[in-house]
C-alpha cells in the first residue's frame, strides 16, 4: 500500500534518461531516468507523468535541473515477502526560477474586478456555445438554468418549463419565460415619459427591458446587455436611446 508521499524540491543531475514507456490503457506514458543530488554517492531512480517535461529530461542528460519531486514508499508481497518500494515521482522542474508550463490560476487571489471579467468571458463563451448548438431555446429545466444563470441570476431555483400562449419569434435570442401577459411588442416598450435626466432615462431603458423579459430587477436587464448583447456600461449610462435602438429589434 503506497503513501501519499512527501513533497521537496531538489537539485538533480541527470545521469540517464530512458524511453518514454505506455503505462496501463488509458493512454498514460511514463518517463524513466536516473540522478544524483549534488554530493551523493550514487544516482537513483526518478520518473515523471508530466509531458511538458519529458523535453527537459530527455536533453538534460549530464545537466542539473531544478525541480518538485513527490517521495512515497509502497508495499509488495511476492511469494509471501513484503517487499518495500521507493517512488520518486518529479511533478515540476523549473528554468530561470519559472515552471514549465506556468503556474496555476489561483482564483482567491485576483482582483474582484478581475474575477469579475472571467466570469463575464465565461458567460458569452456558453452563450456562443449554446446557440452555435441551437440548444439555447430550449424549454429543458437544466438550459433554462443556465440561461438565468448568463444572465446573472445565479440564484435563481430552475423553473418548470410552460407552454407560451403565443408562438416563439424565430430570430429571438431567448424563449419568453415571462407570463402570459407580459408585454412582448417592440411598440409596448417605447421609454415612458416619467424620469428626467440622463439617470432616468437609463432607468427607463433597464425597467422596459425588465419588464418585458419578466425580471423583478434591472440589474438582471444590465447584465443582459453587458454580458449577452456586448454593450459597454458606460454606454448604457450616457446614451439610453441609442442602446434602446440596438437592441429593441429582440422583441419585435
Amino acid at each position: 500500500m503506497a503513501d501519499k508521499g512527501t513533497d521537496s524540491r531538489l537539485k538533480l543531475t541527470i545521469t540517464e534518461v530512458g524511453a518514454r514507456q505506455s503505462v496501463g490503457d488509458k493512454g498514460a506514458v511514463k518517463l524513466l531516468f536516473y540522478a544524483r543530488e549534488k554530493e551523493a554517492e550514487k544516482a537513483l531512480p526518478y520518473f515523471t507523468f508530466s509531458s511538458r517535461l519529458f523535453e527537459t529530461i530527455e536533453q538534460g542528460k549530464g545537466k542539473e535541473i531544478d525541480c518538485e519531486v513527490n517521495v512515497s514508499t509502497r508495499e509488495w508481497e511476492r511469494d509471501g515477502d513484503i517487499q518495500h518500494f521507493t517512488d520518486r515521482k518529479v511533478t515540476q522542474i523549473y528554468v530561470d526560477g519559472l515552471p514549465i508550463g506556468g503556474q496555476k490560476r489561483q482564483w482567491n487571489q485576483d482582483s474582484p474586478e478581475t474575477r469579475a471579467s472571467i466570469e463575464a468571458q465565461k458567460r458569452a463563451d456558453i452563450t456562443a456555445q449554446l446557440w452555435m448548438a441551437d440548444k439555447f431555446n430550449e424549454k429543458t429545466p437544466e438550459v433554462i438554468k443556465m440561461r438565468k444563470w448568463l444572465m446573472g441570476d445565479a440564484t435563481a431555483k430552475t423553473p418548470e418549463p410552460k407552454p407560451a400562449k403565443k408562438p416563439e419569434p424565430a430570430d429571438s435570442p431567448f424563449p419568453d419565460e415571462t407570463p402570459p401577459d407580459a408585454p412582448t411588442a417592440a411598440e409596448t416598450l417605447e421609454p415612458k415619459e416619467t424620469a428626467t435626466g440622463e439617470h432616468g432615462a437609463t432607468e427607463k431603458l433597464l425597467s422596459q427591458i425588465a419588464e418585458a423579459k419578466g425580471w423583478k430587477s434591472t440589474k438582471t436587464a444590465r447584465n443582459w446587455l453587458v454580458n449577452v448583447v456586448k454593450i459597454e456600461n458606460s454606454r448604457i449610462d450616457s446614451e439610453p436611446a441609442a442602446v434602446w435602438e440596438e437592441v429593441k429589434s429582440y422583441f419585435a
